[in-house]
């Protein structure tokens, strides 16, 4: 029951992350705000809660630089993620970003090596395939997404460019948090809470640095609402470090074939069904079938 538990808190909180994202691009708020208290929340939480059940110190140096090496792409990433959010719509983005999982277990496989069985050969084809059925619905519609905040009239082709940005980036991503975990002297807590750590440390001051830049050359009157980033970092933050440790603790009692294909697959799942109520997010034919083809390849990936 504690590994279900878990297993849900650990669902519900990457879910929440993308509908934030989502009301972070609505309310126009700073991409590189958004950094700075996502990674302060991220730091502050997971050095609380380490100190008050697991202890960290002994942590490893290696997973720490690649924590940080993480938060830079996360900084390039946040920019390129909101835009493709307002151009083409939750459901589509977060679909493609969670298939940037296929990315990174080939990548994986590459180095530091590994087998794949039969469930994730198939979930490698099939998320490829799915890439495509996504970005060829988006690329043929002429008016990009009719939505609750009205018809946006933009190239579907410019929304699979960074879509295909996004998927990379977060490969990369998730990647180096796999790199980050190999490189520790054993499975501890402390050294993936490290790497947590490590990451919420770059990500604060990269985040302020692309933020001073920014501000010091922008024009006058641009940019968006830095309240509104701040705000909405800091909550994706608790998320964020809250689905982390959910997830790190539900290794305890569930297995990881059953843990990410109903983390990863099922918040893939639930983004679009309730894009579709909540925003009136709507497909074509080649759309939906990326839809399912990608939560099967998902599921499927985290099976083998």
């Amino acid at each position: 029951m504690t590994g279900w538990l878990l297993l849900l808190c650990a669902l519900g909180a990457w879910t929440l992350i993308a509908f934030l994202y989502r009301r972070a691009q609505v309310h126009n708020a700073d991409f590189f705000a958004i950094a700075v208290t996502l990674g302060a929340s991220i730091f502050a939480v997971n050095l609380g809660l380490g100190a008050l059940f697991h202890g960290l110190s002994g942590a490893a140096l290696l997973p720490k630089v690649w924590g940080i090496a993480n938060s830079l792409l996360l900084v390039v990433a946040i920019p390129v993620l909101m835009t493709a959010l307002r151009l083409g719509g939750l459901a589509p983005t977060w679909t493609m970003m969670q298939l940037s999982f296929a990315l990174a277990t080939v990548l994986t496989l590459w180095y530091p090596g590994g087998t794949i069985q039969g469930p994730g050969k198939a979930g490698l084809a099939l998320s490829v395939i799915a890439i495509f059925m996504l970005g060829f619905d988006k690329t043929r519609q002429e008016k990009g997404v009719v939505s609750a905040f009205g018809a946006q009239q933009v190239p579907g082709i410019r929304w699979f460019v960074l879509a295909l940005c996004i998927f990379i980036l977060n490969g990369m991503s998730s990647y180096s948090m796999a790199l980050g975990f190999y490189a520790a002297p054993d499975n501890g807590f402390k050294h993936k809470a490290g790497f947590v750590g490590g990451m919420g440390a770059g990500l604060m001051v990269f985040g302020s640095l692309a933020l001073l830049v920014k501000r010091v050359f922008r024009k006058s009157g641009n940019g968006g609402s830095m309240v509104s980033g701040f705000k909405h970092g800091a909550i994706i933050g608790l998320c964020s470090v809250t689905g982390v440790h959910c997830s790190l603790a539900a290794f305890a009692f569930v297995p990881g074939y059953i843990l990410y294909p109903v983390t990863s697959g099922g918040s893939t799942l639930l983004v679009t069904v309730l894009s579709i109520v909540l925003y009136r997010e709507r497909a074509g034919i080649p759309g939906w079938l990326g839809f399912c083809l990608g939560v099967a390849g998902i599921v499927l990936l985290g099976i083998g």
